[in-house]
Parts: C-alpha cells; sequence; structure tokens
C-alpha cells in the first residue's frame, strides 16, 4: 500500500493533507493540480482512505473502508469517468455521481468523489458539480485533479482548495 510519505518531492502539500484527513478537518473541495506523474492521483485515493479510515493512524491500510477503498469497491468513494467510449465527462454521468452524494452514507462516513480528469467536464458537467460545490452536503468530500488546470473554471477554482503539484528531479 502507498502511502502519504511515498510522495516524494511533495511534502508540503502532503503534509497538510494528510494533516487536515487525520484530524478530520477536510475541506468539501479539494483540487490536485500539476503535470502528470507527480503523485495527484495516489494522493486522491490516499485521502479517501484517510477519510473512511477506522484505524488510529489515517490511512491505517489495514481497515475494512481502507481496503474496500484500495480495491474500489467502497460504496462511499466514486469516481467520476467519462461514458465508455467517450472522452468526455458529459452532465449525465455528473448527475448520476451527484444523486448518490445527496443520500446518506453507508457507513456513516462521508462520501468521497473523485474526478481524476477534470479538465474532461463539459460545460454542463462543470455547471452541475459547481452548484453542488456551492451548497455541499456535509458530508461530501470532492476531489478534484488535473493536468490543465486552464481548463478548470474560475467558478470551481474558487470553491477548492488547491494543491499544486511539481515535477520531481529523479532521486528524490
Amino acid at each position: 500500500m502507498i502511502a502519504f510519505s511515498d510522495l516524494a518531492g511533495q511534502s508540503a502539500l502532503i503534509g497538510q493533507l494528510q494533516n487536515d484527513f487525520a484530524r478530520g478537518s477536510y475541506v468539501h473541495a479539494y483540487l490536485l493540480t500539476g503535470p502528470g506523474g507527480t503523485g495527484k492521483r495516489s494522493a486522491a485515493q490516499l485521502c479517501a482512505m484517510a477519510a473512511l479510515c477506522r484505524g488510529e493512524k489515517k490511512p491505517c491500510g489495514a481497515c475494512g473502508p481502507c481496503r474496500r477503498v484500495l480495491s474500489g469497491t467502497h460504496p462511499d468513494v466514486h469516481t467520476v469517468v467519462p461514458e465508455k467510449g467517450k472522452q468526455i465527462i458529459g452532465v449525465g454521468v455528473m448527475r448520476e455521481v451527484l444523486d448518490t452524494v445527496a443520500v446518506k452514507s453507508f457507513e456513516d462516513g462521508a462520501k468521497v468523489i473523485l474526478i481524476p480528469q477534470a479538465e474532461r467536464m463539459n460545460a454542463a458537467a462543470q455547471n452541475c458539480l459547481l452548484k453542488t460545490l456551492e451548497e455541499p452536503p456535509s458530508h461530501a468530500i470532492f476531489i478534484l485533479a488535473t493536468t490543465e488546470i486552464h481548463q478548470i473554471p474560475a467558478t470551481i477554482l474558487s470553491r477548492c482548495l488547491r494543491f499544486d503539484f511539481r515535477l520531481v528531479p529523479n532521486g528524490v
């Protein structure tokens, strides 16, 4: 299992994320930006695990919720991707996922929505997400990641806590 400490070269960012989720003091929306290969997806998965973890050290990687997040089977973690055969995340996909956010979590914890390629949302999907980000359910955590920050509208940017991941020289 990957740990926050494995995300080399991103220590300041990772330290803040790890502390927020370990204390349970996370915000409703995070935006992880930066080039490919900088650890954004891993960080998003670790945040989801930490938000749902039942262990003492979050994420422990050993409890049921951590194992289900790792295997992609946790009922309270939803990953937003384009429909099969499409390149764009449409409004239908976004509405479907956001409908699940409105329902109470299965395990009395958070509902985590991962959007690993947020730049793929079309305008209608972005507007749909924006409405939820403006008035988020108290149990929802949105974690968006993108390599193309310029494709994310300022209205969404302003509602997310932003973390800029950087390329790390080899050997760090």
